[in-house]
């Protein structure tokens, strides 16, 4: 699934935060490519009505969410 497919299920970003427990802003963040994550727990919390598409995930660069430390 993608942003747009969540958001015409959902109604909203907002809608698609509450369900998540996650800011409208994070949902914005996103882009046009739902997280892996977010993605899997929309599959479980609309019971397969949103399907998360794993292939989408296969070839992309994962993104580090950490920044290193800096050395001391």
């Amino acid at each position: 699934m993608n942003t747009q497919e969540a958001v015409d299920f959902f109604g909203t970003k907002a809608a698609i935060g509450r369900a998540l427990d996650i800011s409208q802003v994070a949902v914005t963040r996103w882009g046009d490519i739902i997280p892996k994550g977010a993605a899997l727990e929309l599959e479980k919390i609309t019971n397969g009505a949103l399907k998360c598409d794993l292939s989408v995930y296969k070839n992309r660069p994962r993104r580090n969410k950490r920044r290193p430390q800096s050395e001391v």
